[in-house]
């Protein structure tokens, strides 16, 4: 059902769970993202990457500890997340 509802937004559930986990918690890194939203890593790096060609994502450049990157929603994402609706 979750599928069906997010369909007329172009989003799967996987995309839905990261694109709402960096809306409520900004600055996620990949691997909080990951355990947060109960999904493989790998899964999680193909999503991240297609959500950054979209421009709906970006990396931000990483403060201190270079092997971890921070994730943040671009103003589209934002926009995107807050269409859909809260019953979703």
């Amino acid at each position: 059902h979750l599928n069906q509802a997010l369909r007329p937004f172009g989003v799967r559930v996987p995309e839905w769970r990261a694109l709402g986990l960096l809306y409520s918690r900004r600055g996620l890194s990949m691997s909080e993202v990951a355990d947060a939203a109960a999904i493989d890593p790998t899964t999680l790096s193909r999503t991240i990457a297609q959500l950054v060609e979209e421009g709906l994502i970006v990396r931000l450049s990483p403060v201190g500890d270079k092997r971890v990157t921070p994730l943040a929603l671009t103003a589209a994402g934002t926009r995107l997340v807050e269409r859909i609706p809260p019953i979703v």
